[in-house]
């Protein structure tokens, strides 16, 4: 099983349509404030 941390990663990449060393070279305050926008952005589940 994938680590949750690696899998977010590569959802976030896919989601904004970057590569994974993309999103690894993020500042943590950008990749954070974009995991919050599809966490408010989220069917209630």
């Amino acid at each position: 099983m994938a680590r949750p941390d690696l899998r977010t990663r590569y959802h976030l990449a896919y989601k904004l349509k970057k590569t994974l060393t993309e999103i690894e070279a993020m500042p943590m305050a950008e990749y954070v404030g974009w995991l919050a926008l599809f966490e408010v952005d989220a069917p209630d589940g």
